[in-house]
């Protein structure tokens, strides 16, 4: 089984109306300049498992408002985000969350980002609120906790570290190596790779995590069948 059969599977369950609080200082974040196949589905999943009192944002494009407004048309108090005609490519995406800016457009303390290619299976990142940086665990770069594509993070300490820093990818690696190899010295918290399994997977297999990020591209199909149907006999 692979991400998009899991998400027909649990169709049923996620498509439905939402209703958004558009006062929390908890919320989702994600960022998407393109027309993605089942962007409201994936959307409405991570929806379907968060707390009730998240927010949604949704950094969008000119040339998307329409699709993602009309894939989201029954999710009520989205906070939209338009960029204008901005076409993110890999490096833009860094730069764009290691900017000032971004975070203080961020309208939540605590900021879960996800990616169009990260699932949520089951609730509980409230459970990880209390680390400042919170991502799966990477298998090949030293087993460090970092991964970014499915993350929660705090925002004031990502704008700390970008005025610190200057953001010079050839140096820093991607935005999320970036966090998580500055988090600490700014006195942040990460938890070990261990906990870090039970928020998220991407490279290393752990049979219930809370989210899956690009699983699909490290793990093998027995072990992505596996999660999956886990989480749907939970359901």
């Amino acid at each position: 089984m692979n991400a998009s059969q899991y998400l027909q599977t649990i169709k049923s369950k996620i498509d439905r109306e939402y209703l958004l609080s558009m006062n929390s200082n908890k919320g989702a974040v994600i960022v998407e300049t393109r027309q993605i196949k089942d962007f409201g589905l994936i959307v409405k999943n991570h929806l379907h498992f968060l707390p009730s009192h998240y927010g949604l944002t949704v950094f969008h494009s000119n040339k998307n408002t329409n699709f993602v407004q009309n894939e989201l048309e029954d999710v009520a108090g989205v906070n939209y985000v338009n960029m204008g005609d901005s076409h993110l490519n890999e490096m833009a995406y860094n730069f764009m969350l290691t900017s000032e800016w971004f975070w203080k457009l961020v309208p939540y303390q605590k900021v879960l980002i996800f990616q169009v290619d990260s699932l949520l299976l089951r609730t509980g990142v409230d459970l990880f609120e209390g680390y400042d940086f919170c991502g799966a665990c990477w298998k090949h770069i030293n087993k460090q906790v970092g991964n970014g594509g499915l993350s929660m993070r705090t925002n004031d300490l990502m704008k700390e570290i970008i005025r610190k820093f200057k953001y010079n990818p050839v140096h820093h690696g991607n935005e999320d190596v970036f966090f998580s190899n500055n988090i600490e010295s700014f006195g942040g918290i990460k938890p070990s790779c261990e906990v870090a399994n039970h928020f998220s997977v991407e490279t290393m297999y752990y049979d219930k995590p809370i989210g899956v990020h690009a699983a699909d591209k490290w793990l093998t199909r027995e072990q992505l069948t596996t999660i999956y149907n886990n989480s749907i006999n939970e359901l």
